[in-house]
């Protein structure tokens, strides 16, 4: 049932008498025409007016409260002002927007009731108009629209004009949309009557009542029929909670488009059991088993120090906006650093763009992730942090806005948490120091077995951290072995493709890569260069002393030269430069950035995983500024087309130097799993930084005070 707001009642005083037998309501009285009489008339009738004195008084009461509110006082008049002044252009979508974006697209016929909607985001203005905005000037709010018609087997684009009420832009897209429930729940019913995959199960002994039906993207690993229909692949599982089994030779092609399962493919296997009591999910297992230390408080009494005005954060010197996109989840705008009361731009859009999992064993080709391109970080895998487990108890948290498959407004509470933290040593020398305090602004997401954090930390010398914390369960595969044969770890070179964490259960060697967008404007969005640098020893020809380290910077000036990769031997780093803006020390504004942890790609270079994945094969790229280029991987890559996407982008190999430059940085994670991983993952850190480089003319964090300890 749809919920219904409830409409505006009078509030009237309670009852005198329990039993409606006992008195009758004025309703009674005006309706049906009658007239007291007897002894207890006057009773009756005294009453009825004592009730309608009430009820005048009630009426009286009322209007009055609702004159009042037609006439606002001087402090609603100004906090009406400031909210109107605190609007921005780049504030998320509320959820009466999202209503008002359904409606429109349902009204027009845009839509029809059946469609899939994937997402409703803000169309974001163009960055001139954002950059050039004024507080209180007029905002024109649009949404970008994204959803799959079912029966026309059309995926649809589409703008909507908030404030017009209208729909400006619909366009059909040749491509197919993300992941839905819908996929995995009609490929279940239509296996379910194949006399194929029936007849696969009887083969071994698996009742259907008793077999689980997955899906995922087909993404290229088998070929289809170039006929636009949507293609899912469907593997098969014994979903039973005393005796699970995996049935991993078991293969469909569902044509969800036309309602058909095009083959089985049975590759006449066993299904190969585990241990129920072995899961990962086993209560049993996270039961405590030590005792907890002593009560840790993070507390500030005062409360805290950053502030918000509408979607701006303010901490110390920095500036930014919070905003989401339902496919990668937190967003951060105008990034700036305040230096001398003026707000110095360093980012103007900073966030993830795509999230891709591969996974290393040849028997499990199908079992790779694009979690973010296929599914959607905040679409498909919102979570709510835990007060004082995910998040310090000083924490505080803002919800985000979605869409259900309808389209309605779905709110996503404590999606993402804002806090303070102690950073350590802040700088020391001798006995003068300083305590640091850091800013985190963190999103977190449970992608299926997986779970991920992704915190962007503010520092107070003007550098900035992004980390991303890996956690939850492992991928896993059924085996026949309890334990291993010494020949696997004796040093003999065997190749193996994943760790036997449990009885007859193995953790497979896979892969993260998370592809960051970094719309870069240091002191400006133009006028931008990017230098590498990279260390070696000097020449000893120019200079003989053995000891000679030098570092060497070299100008990336087109798209084909910044494709480049993390070399830890040369230390290799990134600066974006504004040569226009100069320190004291007429070195050039810039920042740097600073590689962490990071992988290349394994899977084969000729192989449709790779024509799919191409960002993975560079650390960096970088590309002039274009609003549309959003995701690494392009907008759509359930059907595996490799069209689009930063391989794509950079053919042309623009110029990128005195351009308004976008880098993308891949954090890539190799994992090979430990049994100490089993059942539940501590968590992994993995990241980059951004630090000024010559962007201050000396360290911003001198002015940090001492910290006062209270006695």
């Amino acid at each position: 049932m749809a919920w219904k707001r409830p409409g505006v009642r009078i509030p009237l005083p309670p009852p005198i008498f329990q039993k409606a037998s006992d008195s009758p309501t004025l309703g009674d009285i005006l309706t049906s025409g009658r007239t007291l009489s007897g002894p207890m008339a006057v009773v009756q009738y005294g009453l009825m007016a004592f009730r309608l004195s009430i009820l005048v008084v009630s009426l009286l009461l009322t209007c009055a409260g609702a004159h009042a509110q037609t006439e606002p006082t001087k402090e609603s008049k100004e906090a009406a002002e400031k909210a109107r002044l605190l609007k921005h252009p780049l504030d998320p979508l509320t959820e009466e927007e999202v209503k008002t974006v359904r409606k429109v697209m349902l009204d027009s016929k845009t839509a029809t009731r059946y469609a899939q909607f994937a997402s409703v985001c803000l169309s974001e203005p163009s960055k001139s108009d954002v950059l050039s905005f004024k507080p209180g000037d007029a905002i024109q709010r649009k949404a970008k629209v994204f959803f799959y018609e079912p029966k026309a087997n059309e995926s649809v684009e589409a703008i909507v004009d908030i404030d017009k009420k209208t729909v400006e832009k619909s366009t059909v897209v040749k491509k197919q949309s993300t992941f839905g429930r819908e996929d995995n729940q009609l490929s279940d019913r239509l296996l379910r009557t194949n006399p194929d995959w029936l007849a696969a199960l009887k083969k071994r002994g698996i009742d259907p009542l008793d077999a689980g039906v997955g899906t995922m993207p087909n993404r290229g690993y088998v070929d289809v029929k170039p006929d636009g229909s949507r293609y899912v692949l469907a593997v098969t599982y014994v979903d039973d909670k005393v005796n699970p089994g995996e049935v991993s030779d078991l293969l469909a092609l569902v044509n969800v488009t036309k309602r058909k399962v095009e083959w089985v493919r049975d590759g006449g296997g066993s299904v190969r059991r585990s241990d129920a009591d072995e899961d990962p999910t086993n209560p049993d297992r996270l039961e405590p088993t030590r005792t907890a230390p002593k009560a840790l408080k993070t507390t500030m009494p005062d409360g805290a120090t950053w502030t918000m005005e509408g979607s701006e954060l303010k901490w110390q010197n920095w500036r930014f906006r919070i905003g989401t996109d339902p496919r990668v989840g937190l967003v951060l705008y105008t990034v700036g650093y305040e230096d001398g009361g003026k707000v110095r731009p360093v980012l103007y859009r900073a966030s993830l763009s795509e999230l891709f999992v591969p996974y290393g064993d040849p028997k499990f080709l199908m079992v790779n992730w694009f979690d973010a391109g296929e599914f959607g970080m905040n679409t498909a895998f919102p979570s709510s942090f835990v007060p004082g487990n995910d998040a310090p108890e000083n924490a505080k948290f803002l919800s985000a806005m979605s869409v259900s498959p309808d389209g309605r407004p779905r709110t996503l509470p404590n999606s993402i948490a804002v806090y303070e933290r102690d950073g350590g040593v802040l700088w020391r020398h001798g006995g003068e120091s300083r305590r640091a305090r850091d800013l985190v602004v963190a999103s977190i997401h449970q992608a299926g077995n997986y779970d991920y954090i992704f915190n962007w930390v503010f520092h107070q010398d003007g550098s900035i951290e992004v980390q991303v914390d890996l956690t939850g369960y492992m991928e896993t595969r059924n085996v026949e072995r309890d334990k291993d044969p010494d020949e696997a770890h004796n040093g003999s070179g065997k190749e193996l493709f994943g760790t036997l964490v449990a009885p007859r259960i193995e953790a497979v060697n896979h892969q993260h890569f998370f592809s960051f967008r970094l719309d870069m404007d240091v002191d400006g969005p133009v006028k931008n260069q990017i230098y590498e640098m990279n260390v070696k020893s000097a020449d000893r020809k120019a200079n003989p002393q053995p000891n000679g380290m030098a570092m060497t910077e070299t100008l990336l000036r087109t798209e084909a030269s910044a494709e480049r990769d993390v070399d830890a031997a040369a230390h290799r780093c990134w600066k974006i430069v504004n040569n226009a803006v100069r320190n004291k020390f007429n070195q050039p504004s810039a920042y740097m950035l600073i590689p962490g942890e990071t992988a290349v790609p394994y899977s084969a270079p000729d192989s449709y995983l790779r024509r799919i994945s191409r960002f993975t094969e560079h650390q960096l790229w970088v590309t002039p500024f274009d609003p549309t280029q959003l995701y690494a991987a392009g907008s759509y890559v359930f059907d595996g087309d490799p069209d689009d996407g930063l391989p794509v982008w950079t053919k042309g190999n623009r110029s990128i130097e005195y351009e308004d430059v976008v880098l993308y940085y891949t954090v890539g994670v190799t994992h090979v799993p430990r049994v100490e991983d089993w059942p539940i993952m501590a968590t992994h850190h993995a990241g980059f930084r951004l630090v000024p480089a010559g962007f201050f003319s000396s360290n911003p964090a001198i002015g940090v005070p001492t910290t006062k300890i209270s006695p």
